[in-house]
């Protein structure tokens, strides 16, 4: 995986969550008559209220919708009484459009447009730094510092709300795009202060996934006291946070204790020894075929939390080697059962590598990390092109796939098979 790739990983669940605010949504239907009584009107509402909650991809693609079909019926001067009367900001449905444009480039570059004329609109920023792939830059370092500082001013405004709280959403997920380009880039001190920042202002009410980013940032800190003690405020049997314990041992040098717990996480999941038995296991975070002796199962968030630690695993050959020890120990010494069994199921980390490839493919931006896990394992998407083998039918059928992601998947550039 390429460093600049690596970010989109951790904002996938962030980039489209607030592209619509829900409280345009009850103003839209209080505006309009449908014709529908009292008890209809709540039960739509209570639905859109849901909807928003459980899928706000989905709910974003409905309500941009519902915006774009008033204003084509209207007038300018008309729409403009109704984009007052409902809320919208400034600038708002110029974004809506911005973000249904299918080329990133045009995408991109109207984004950019926006943060020019709107400044001070957070949302727009938000947006764009979490649009943008090209982070190794002096130009990007001047805006992450610009927009930290927007971020704060705009938290600051809500009380330091925590994540729980509709008001402070957008800023706790602009911390974790900041959060990731420090870590990315190298600036582990500054993402050390904004996570104790963070943490200090708002305990555990914070937004998913960003207990992998605490970690993260206290290994590459160094902070093995900081790491163990955050760890036990987390789920003890939780294998992403006893890899990161792994991490932390390795990386202060405690070799010892590293290897007690690696065994008991091996014990536990023997894809974990078996992926790192292969002497270039680092590879498979790039997409680089890998041998091993033994089949992978389905480790991607293991392997995904990791991510923000290549630049510090990269470049210790010698914590690489001490890993793939550990795994060798371990399948020689306490998994003696299953091994030949193992051996016949064949190798799995070129899927691995495939999933990852796939996971960083721009048509993927945007696209939570758990989506892109179901289309690869139950939509047999391996690859971009497998996409035009699928209906938007066949893949609105999978679990938790809805009309949110074909809309994103579409802007990205993906071609679906059409249905006969």
């Amino acid at each position: 995986m390429k460093k600049k790739n690596r970010k989109k990983e951790f904002r996938h669940n962030q980039k489209d969550k607030k592209v619509v605010p829900f409280k345009i949504v009850q103003p839209y239907q209080e505006s309009f008559d449908f014709g529908l009584d009292w008890e209809e009107e709540q039960e739509i509402e209570e639905q859109l209220r849901l909807l928003q909650e459980k899928n706000p991809d989905e709910m974003a693609v409905l309500v941009r919708q519902m915006i774009l079909d008033v204003q084509k019926e209207m007038s300018p001067e008309e729409f403009q009484l109704v984009q007052k009367d409902l809320g919208i900001e400034d600038g708002f449905l110029e974004y809506l459009q911005a973000m249904s444009e299918k080329d990133s480039r045009v995408r991109l570059s109207k984004l950019k447009e926006l943060v020019s004329l709107y400044p001070e609109e957070y949302r727009f920023q938000l947006g764009y730094l979490a649009e943008k792939n090209d982070f190794f830059t002096p130009e990007s370092y001047v805006e992450i510092e610009s927009f930290l500082e927007l971020t704060m001013k705009e938290w600051k405004n809500t009380g330091y709300a925590g994540y729980s709280k509709e008001v402070a959403v957008d800023m706790l997920e602009g911390c974790c795009v900041i959060i990731t380009y420090y870590l990315m880039t190298g600036f582990y001190r500054k993402a050390l202060h904004l996570v104790e920042f963070v943490l200090q202002k708002v305990g555990m009410d914070l937004p998913d996934g960003f207990e992998i980013l605490v970690l993260a940032t206290f290994n590459t800190n160094l902070a093995l006291e900081k790491l163990v003690a955050y760890a036990k405020t987390l789920p003890q049997d939780d294998e992403i946070v006893q890899l990161q314990l792994v991490m932390g041992y390795l990386l202060a040098g405690d070799f010892a204790q590293a290897q007690s717990l690696f065994n008991h996480l091996a014990a536990k999941n023997i894809s974990i020894a078996a992926l790192f038995s292969a002497p270039n296991w680092i590879d498979v975070f790039t997409g680089g075929e890998i041998e091993t002796d033994y089949p992978i199962g389905d480790i991607d968030l293991i392997l995904e939390s990791l991510n923000l630690l290549y630049p510090v695993l990269s470049t210790r050959l010698l914590l690489q080697i001490q890993l793939t020890t550990f795994a060798d120990d371990y399948l020689i010494d306490y998994s003696p059962i299953g091994l030949k069994d193992m051996s016949q199921a064949g190798n799995l980390l070129a899927e691995t590598a495939h999933y990852f490839t796939l996971l960083n493919a721009p048509e993927m931006a945007g696209i939570r990390m758990d989506y892109v896990r179901i289309l690869f394992h139950e939509g047999d998407i391996k690859k971009v092109s497998d996409f035009k083998k699928k209906t938007e039918k066949q893949l609105l059928a999978l679990p938790g796939i809805g009309k949110g992601t074909i809309e994103k998947l579409k802007q990205n550039g993906v071609v679906f098979k059409k249905s006969k």
